[in-house]
């Protein structure tokens, strides 16, 4: 990077990014109309997982990002019914299913934060984001009256303070918050969050990938994965 900079450029000039999923994006995807509208038609028309396929560099995130925002616009625009929004960043595939599982949700809890107003203004349901807000970036909880207040539920805990912890999300029933969240911010067949899974091929073994992509699918409703 140094040595870019010593040249008087702002970064390595042959690094090739993903396209951002905005107007400007969408412009400079040339050459994929064809597969940006067989990619939109089978995210409005399937809740199977779409999978792209192709060699790196080719653009299969570029894709993702801008057919998502093609997606938004089309309901902002009043061209659909189906309100897509993205999760705030990719998603990494892990050989623990559960850990991946659990990411999925914490990106999920991480999105209703990001696209609240635009959550708010299509009239759909959304939680209590002051309390979620608070719950997911506090390292330390503090408890009143004996308990801990969460947009979760609450539980019982001793009057103090308590980590933040993974388990403390289990324990607070986070993934069936989460859950509810979805079916009521985005009922059957009227959108939800796109959520990209990059870089399959870093596992090894392709049975594993396909092991955790099948153990994914059913506590993950509502959540459209595409991965690349």
């Amino acid at each position: 990077m140094d040595f870019w900079l010593s040249l008087g450029f702002k970064g390595n000039p042959y690094v090739v990014k993903p396209l951002p999923g905005s107007e400007d994006g969408r412009e400079l995807l040339v050459g994929r109309d064809r597969e940006l509208r067989a990619l939109l038609r089978r995210v409005r028309e399937s809740d199977m997982h779409v999978v792209l396929e192709g060699p790196n560099g080719v653009g299969k995130t570029s894709l993702v990002s801008v057919a998502t925002w093609v997606a938004s616009e089309d309901y902002r625009q009043g061209r659909s019914q189906q309100l897509y929004l993205p999760l705030p960043e990719p998603l990494q595939i892990k050989e623990d299913a559960e850990e991946f599982i659990s990411s999925c949700y914490f990106a999920i809890a991480r999105a209703f934060l990001e696209h609240e107003d635009t959550l708010k203004r299509a009239g759909r349901t959304v939680p209590r984001t002051k309390d979620l807000n608070l719950w997911l970036n506090s390292p330390v909880l503090r408890s009143r009256a004996g308990g801990i207040t969460s947009p979760f539920g609450g539980f019982s805990a001793a009057v103090g303070a308590s980590a933040n912890t993974s388990q403390g999300f289990t324990q607070a029933g986070f993934r069936a918050a989460c859950k509810k969240w979805l079916s009521e911010a985005f009922p059957d067949g009227s959108g939800g969050f796109i959520g990209l899974i990059d870089n399959l091929e870093l596992i090894d073994v392709s049975s594993d990938a396909q092991r955790v992509i099948e153990e994914i699918r059913t506590p993950s409703s509502n959540f459209q994965e595409l991965a690349g």
